[in-house]
């Protein structure tokens, strides 16, 4: 059948707009709060992702239970989930190129530094999203695909057959990629809790420039995943998720607003924004109101201790 005449009913209530944008403010509203270092904005912004992210997930899980999913519609929730985490791939992968370098870890530079509780939050999500991802591609794909001729299609940076191989192998060494990561973040983390505080980092020029490019990285993973789920919705033909006229849709959209408008609000208003620590991870730096590339550059050198974590093989799950 000629995939321009096929269309499917869509699922709104687990990926209508209101729910897409909610998810896409709060990755660029992260993204920002990472640049502009402002740790009470990042805190929030981590836990409001997580909690969002765990939301659909678990809806995911009882829709799939009931068998009331589509494969189309597990297909594009699961991208959405994986949109926080997905830059982990990349991170990582810099980490190999340079050696597991400590001072040239992107994620080393973050303006806070997880509590426990959010540390197992998000591997918990991490870990049951991945797990299910590749029973998803393995065997779960197959038994929610409904009766039709039409070709489901998929994002590669270009269109593929949703059951292809090259979708399936993608998506579940991205997914075990990730549960290894997660693994070894946490070995990496534990075993750095026995380890003595000494002197392994101080801050330099190419401090502010590994914040930005941990930046760019996931606002590059972040379009990739946008631009998926959006082209993955019209080479489909799926239709009422498009509309912003419930609560359901409405909710979600109004707090992603108001947490990207938040973030924005501080960047511009940093003299006025009482929460002017810096910190690095696992480590401390007095107040500033300066620009956070200066104060990186200038003042972070002479009192950068951190935790001996050298070579730290994973990056942070932040």
């Amino acid at each position: 059948m000629d995939q321009d005449s096929c269309s499917y009913q869509g699922n709104a209530d687990m990926y209508g707009l209101g729910i897409r944008l909610g998810f896409y403010l709060q990755w660029f509203a992260k993204i920002t709060a990472d640049i502009v270092m402002r740790p009470s904005e990042i805190k929030g912004n981590r836990f409001a992702i997580y909690s969002f992210t765990a939301a659909v997930f678990i809806a995911l899980s009882i829709q799939t239970a009931k068998a009331r999913i589509t494969d189309l519609d597990g297909y594009i929730v699961l991208l959405l989930c994986f949109g926080n985490y997905y830059s982990l791939v990349p991170i990582f992968l810099w980490r190999v190129l340079t050696g597991f370098k400590a001072r040239l870890d992107p994620t080393r530079w973050a303006a806070a530094s997880s509590s426990i509780f959010l540390r197992i939050f998000s591997s918990v999500i991490l870990l049951a999203i991945s797990a299910y991802q590749i029973a998803f591609w393995a065997s779960l794909m197959s038994t929610m695909r409904t009766d039709s001729e039409c070709e489901r299609v998929g994002f590669l940076f270009t269109q593929m057959p949703l059951y292809g191989r090259a979708l399936r192998i993608v998506n579940i060494t991205f997914s075990s990629l990730l549960i290894v990561i997660g693994l070894l973040g946490w070995m990496d983390y534990l075993l750095s809790k026995q380890r003595r505080r000494q002197r392994c980092c101080r801050a330099t020029r190419s401090s502010s420039f590994l914040v930005w490019l941990r930046a760019i990285i996931s606002t590059l993973v972040a379009a990739g995943v946008i631009s998926g789920t959006e082209l993955t919705i019209v080479w489909n033909g799926i239709r009422d998720v498009n509309a912003l006229d419930s609560l359901g849709q409405l909710i979600p959209f109004v707090l992603g607003i108001v947490v990207f408008v938040r973030v924005l609000w501080v960047a511009f208003n940093t003299a006025k924004d009482d929460d002017s620590q810096v910190y690095l991870q696992d480590g401390f730096a007095p107040p500033t109101q300066m620009p956070p590339e200066v104060y990186l550059q200038h003042h972070l050198a002479p009192i950068a201790e951190m935790r001996a974590t050298e070579p730290r093989l994973t990056p942070n799950m932040d």
